[in-house]
């Protein structure tokens, strides 16, 4: 892959959109939590599923651009961004890490409301748990209510 800085923007631009997805797709489940709506839920999570998938895609297009610059290290590590930063010029480095920091707040914040969507699920279903036991200690009630006055009766 040759590493030139129109690609690397791409790339950026990219996985910041994944992420813009990601997050139109959080509102929506939080929207199915809201409103108990399982079949909706579903939904959201396989199509959660296939932007985390591009996103791996996408991780791994990264690893070939450090590949091609000789790093071995990846995205994350210093020594990436140092040879970024001699291939693609002081301007050109700058833009790239505003959208990578773009993309990184990003992620922060997703993964701050994924927790607390999760929570709310969580707290769903420990009161849909609690109402079925409810209702199944009130079933057991009426038959032994029902054994009781038939054996009396």
């Amino acid at each position: 892959m040759q590493v030139d800085e129109e690609k690397i923007r791409e790339l950026a631009l990219k996985e910041l959109k994944l992420y813009i997805d990601l997050n139109s797709l959080l509102d929506e489940e939080e929207r199915c939590v809201d409103l108990s709506d399982v079949e909706g839920l579903m939904d959201v999570l396989r199509r959660k599923q296939r932007i985390i998938s591009e996103q791996e895609m996408l991780q791994g297009l990264w690893a070939e651009v450090a590949s091609a610059m000789g790093i071995k290290d990846g995205r994350e590590s210093i020594s990436f961004w140092n040879a970024l930063a001699q291939r693609l010029g002081e301007e050109g480095y700058r833009q790239i890490v505003k959208k990578v920091e773009e993309i990184r707040n990003l992620v922060s914040r997703l993964l701050e409301r994924e927790r607390e969507i999760q929570l709310r699920l969580e707290g769903q279903v420990g009161e849909l748990r609690q109402k079925l036991l409810t209702l199944q200690k009130g079933r057991q009630a009426f038959r032994g209510y029902i054994k009781h006055d038939g054996a009396s009766g």
